[in-house]
């Protein structure tokens, strides 16, 4: 990791679980940023009523495409980007969420990160991590941002922006 890169600004492509009895532990719990799961109440997988049930009405639909053998690709968002949630939709089938993204600062991961968190400190604290310069295409002014990815090559992982 370089020095002096960027403060990463969004969490995304992650899930939750919810505890069963209203402790704090479960309030604090709502906060947590579970890799690969997870964010607060929300988890990978959920259906587009389960997480209306949890956000109430979506502020927007930020995308809507059709991807091959008749899926369906939605992406939604909630108090104005503060979460945006992914859904992927078989045919005759049922929208789940498979991203899940957020720019609240008090969501975190066991290990303390989050939006605001360091390319460095990630690096240092995420054993695995991969990250990337990612250009826009067609931007005339070559601006860019880095992602960095941590969990399985293939399959469910968190992915800081």
């Amino acid at each position: 990791m370089r020095a002096g890169v960027p403060t990463l600004a969004a969490i995304g492509f992650v899930l939750v679980l919810v505890a069963a009895s209203p402790t704090a532990a479960e309030r604090e719990s709502d906060l947590l940023v579970r890799h690969g799961q997870g964010i607060g109440k929300l988890r990978l997988g959920m259906t587009l009523a389960e997480v209306k049930r949890v956000l109430g009405a979506p502020r927007a639909e930020n995308k809507r495409e059709r991807r091959t053998r008749g899926y369906t690709y939605l992406e939604l968002d909630w108090e104005y980007a503060r979460w945006t949630v992914g859904f992927l939709r078989a045919p005759r089938g049922t929208h789940r969420a498979v991203s899940i993204g957020t720019v609240l600062r008090n969501q975190r991961t066991p290990e303390g990160l989050g939006v605001g968190s360091r390319e460095r400190e990630l690096g240092r604290r995420l054993d695995g991590l991969r990250c990337w310069r990612v250009r826009p295409i067609r931007d005339p002014y070559g601006a860019h941002s880095n992602e960095c990815v941590y969990g399985e090559r293939a399959g469910r992982n968190t992915a800081f922006i």
